[in-house]
């Protein structure tokens, strides 16, 4: 167990996302492009698929410690996935995939108010052109969710995003005109690590995100954010904390 990363006992974690197959240690040599790194492993260089398109410059850097999770090829170029990887005292998950699962966890849906046992839920819901993590529907009617992994924190405070994405910039503006059109939605920052008491829109590497959630927010989104444990066994929910914008 790495030491100094744990604020509390592992029974008192809430519900998790278990890791399905036991996670390979490996070291990093360096990234390629956004989606490819090379890793040694075992004494044996791999090229590795990086769940991420972040620049993630803190955390993949040459000799670093990161683990992996083997897959089966097929027709894929590569038989492993970068799924978590050693920050200082800590270890911190990097797969963007795993949000749109922890959405589905008991904790995270009462943090966004979505745990009625009538509420039904719906991944990878369309709306017009944008595609969002979740859509569920109770007595009061729809609610469209997006979920964005954290990675970067510097001092404590964690930000978002970590390189430029108008992607994200978009969503938060599809999100906002649909809540001024009388509609319900929310976003939520999943800081897969947990060395940080705060959230922030990362405004110096990209003002217009935070320009676009700013704008979220008054017009009445949701904002939440959730900070998770992460082991090579999976990722705990630990605790909601708070979005400084």
């Amino acid at each position: 167990m790495t030491k100094g990363i744990w604020n509390k006992p592992i029974e008192k974690w809430g519900t998790t996302v278990h890791f399905h197959v036991p996670l390979i240690k490996g070291r990093l040599k360096r990234r390629l492009n956004r989606f490819v790194a090379e890793v040694e492993i075992s004494g044996r260089l791999e090229r590795v698929h990086v769940p991420n398109t972040g620049r993630l410059r803190e955390l993949l850097f040459e000799g670093n410690t990161v683990y992996l999770t083997p897959v089966i090829k097929g027709k894929r170029q590569t038989q492993w996935d970068l799924t978590v990887v050693q920050s200082v005292n800590v270890l911190c998950a990097i797969d963007t995939r795993l949000p749109a699962q922890l959405l589905l966890e008991p904790e995270t849906r009462k943090v966004l108010q979505l745990d009625s046992p009538d509420c039904k839920l719906k991944t990878e819901a369309k709306y017009g052109t944008h595609r969002f993590d979740l859509l569920a529907e109770d007595k009061q009617g729809q609610v469209w969710v997006e979920a964005k992994t954290v990675s970067l924190v510097v001092n404590r405070q964690a930000y978002f995003p970590d390189a430029p994405t108008e992607r994200g910039a978009s969503h938060m503006s599809t999100l906002t005109e649909l809540t001024q059109a009388g509609g319900r939605s929310a976003v939520v920052f999943m800081l897969l690590r947990n060395d940080a008491d705060v959230v922030r829109p990362n405004d110096e590497t990209d003002p217009a995100f935070g320009q676009a959630l700013r704008h979220a927010a008054k017009a009445g989104v949701m904002l939440r954010a959730i900070r998770f444990c992460v082991t090579l066994q999976g990722v705990f929910f630990d605790q909601e904390i708070p979005i400084i914008l």
